[in-house]
């Protein structure tokens, strides 16, 4: 599989939405730059004079300035082709909200003013802009005496990497976009703003998201497009607390219309061609105690789901019962496109849950950046680590999951196993940014050991790891925000050895390997064994299945096939 380039939000979630089709722009665009201003009269010949001199003649500066009482209107009268007016406002949203009405160009900036465009920039975004409907580039921080500090790349991204405020630069440096006038009115607000004048730091977030629900973020120039200073007065100089709490307001809004809820949560169960009415109705006579009630159960299945759906609705009226079909990959992915709720629980047969669960998980989740709580054991620290996952052979099956990190991914995932799952599921989201917490909740499963079949499950969990391994080399690779989680800490890179040796690995597995369990009949797993003789979960399995019939000689000598495969496995 290869990673698919970010596309806009409604196409990530339905694939039949056609992409935006954006009108042809004229051969010389007019284009409109707004700079908002208050008392910043000492900088704004600056960001001027950088407009004038990218030597395009079909553009209109609009400045909204906020009634200054520095030099401001002195510089703005020395400029004739100026469109400005110096006016008490009620802020910069609402400033910005005013020039962006007065924009009549093809192509839309916003350039604050106190930062500035370096030459060449207008003659590096017409002709990317003719093709694509949003245009970032890089972005030079400088101090306040110039001296050059980072520079942004402003990496291609999707929504979902505009909603994890926590990682830097989630938020592309706002000077070094540029947008098609479409783009400005696709992403109107219902109130008739373009930006919320209810926000004073992540008014550019709040647009940045409506927008990439319609276009994505694909496209951009390695030129450096803007400088943007940071000083101590600066509006993003000082205290960075109230900028995060905006932003996580923010995000947290748009989580919640982008996937409207109608619970609080959602327990979702898996209803296979083995489970029986007796224990579902064990399952939810246990749920039926949670002593938060504002939680929906929705069975996933077939025909089987349906039938135990009208017996669950008769037997248990007091609780909130659906049904949905297995209408993606997994069990898990058709269940979060069908839940109504932020958090999903997975769990097996026979899992008790305390009273408190479900109440504890939303807890545990009161932060964003949670994507996911699983249960790590005794002792194990508050977050899970890839060391962890990649290490154990076993993950106790039940899981937590926040909605929106698993639709994020959701063309990602393959197992069906809930235990396979869940450790691919704690790796591809810890390598997307999202944090994993050690659940508080508590959850039992009597008949569960860690040390059941533990040759299989050993052996397996090689095939487990190459897999996922394989898998989070396409992020490594394909993914373009993912260098930008590394570096800011919030991901992981792979050493470039270990990728040869897990495709080896998977090539002398058989077809669909990872459905076979301790459930297949032994002439089933003596015939895979005949295809795949290098296969030491097969043989692991046929070990336990000669035991269990007392055929002492072929579980002796397929222990020693075992141990000889498990080996040259361990040696690849």
């Amino acid at each position: 599989m290869t990673l698919k380039p970010p596309k806009a939000l409604n196409q990530m979630l339905d694939p039949t939405t056609p992409p935006l089709n954006l009108g042809t722009l004229p051969e010389n665009p007019k284009i409109s730059i707004i700079t908002v201003s208050y008392n910043h009269g000492q900088y704004l010949k600056r960001n001027i004079e950088s407009v004038l001199a990218q030597g395009y003649d079909n553009i209109e500066h609009i400045i909204v300035d906020g009634g200054s009482k520095d030099n401001t209107t002195q510089v703005l009268e020395s400029y004739d082709h100026l469109i400005w007016t110096s006016e008490p406002d009620r802020g910069q949203s609402h400033a910005l909200n005013k020039g962006f009405r007065k924009a009549t160009g093809d192509i839309i900036a916003w350039l604050n003013s106190d930062d500035s465009y370096p030459e060449g920039v207008f003659t590096e975004i017409i002709p990317l802009l003719k093709q694509h409907p949003v245009l970032m580039g890089a972005c030079q921080v400088v101090d306040e005496n110039g001296t050059p500090g980072i520079r942004v790349p402003n990496n291609e991204r999707c929504w979902f990497d505009f909603l994890k405020y926590w990682i830097s630069h989630s938020s592309p440096s706002q000077p070094s976009l540029f947008f098609r006038r479409e783009v400005l009115h696709l992403a109107r607000r219902t109130d008739g703003n373009f930006i919320d004048e209810n926000l004073h730091y992540a008014m550019d977030l709040d647009l940045w998201l409506r927008v990439a629900q319609h276009v994505p973020f694909t496209q951009r120039s390695e030129k450096t497009l803007s400088i943007y200073p940071i000083y101590d007065e600066c509006k993003t100089g000082g205290d960075w607390e109230p900028i995060f709490a905006e932003m996580k307001e923010v995000c947290t809004k748009y989580e919640r219309e982008t996937f409207p809820t109608h619970s609080s949560f959602t327990f979702a169960i898996e209803i296979g061609t083995t489970t029986t009415f007796t224990t579902l109705s064990s399952t939810l006579e246990a749920l039926s105690q949670q002593n938060m009630q504002d939680f929906e159960v929705l069975l996933v299945g077939g025909a089987k789901s349906k039938e135990f759906l009208q017996q669950a609705l008769s037997s248990f009226p007091s609780l909130l019962l659906s049904h949905t079909e297995l209408t993606h990959q997994t069990p898990y992915l058709s269940a979060a496109h069908a839940a109504a709720s932020p958090f999903l629980t997975f769990f097996a047969p026979g899992v008790t849950l305390t009273p408190n669960f479900a109440e504890a998980c939303i807890e545990d989740f009161e932060e964003n950046h949670f994507g996911a709580l699983c249960s790590l054991g005794h002792g194990a620290s508050g977050e899970a680590t890839p060391e962890v996952f990649f290490g154990a052979h076993r993950i106790f099956p039940c899981v937590t999951i926040r909605r929106t990190a698993l639709l994020e991914n959701q063309e990602l995932f393959k197992f069906q196993n809930l235990e396979f799952f869940i450790k691919e599921l704690g790796l591809v989201l810890l390598a997307k940014g999202w944090r994993i917490k050690n659940m508080s909740a508590e959850a039992s499963l009597p008949s569960w050991n860690i040390e059941e079949a533990v040759n299989y499950y050993v052996s397996l969990k090689n095939y487990v790891n190459a897999h996922i391994a394989l898998l989070l080399k396409q992020i490594q690779d394909e993914d373009p925000f993912h260098p930008v989680r590394v570096e800011g800490g919030h991901s992981f890179v792979l050493p470039e050895n270990i990728f040869p040796s897990a495709a080896k690995l998977l090539n002398q597995a058989p077809e669909n390997w990872e459905q076979l369990g301790q459930t297949q009949e032994l002439s089933s797993l003596e015939k895979c064994r005949e295809t795949t003789p290098q296969f030491s979960p097969t043989l692991a399995l046929l070990v336990e299945k000669y035991s269990e019939q007392g055929l002492t000689d072929e579980a002796q000598t397929t222990m020693e096939l075992f141990a000889t495969s498990y080996e040259r496995e361990l040696n690849l």
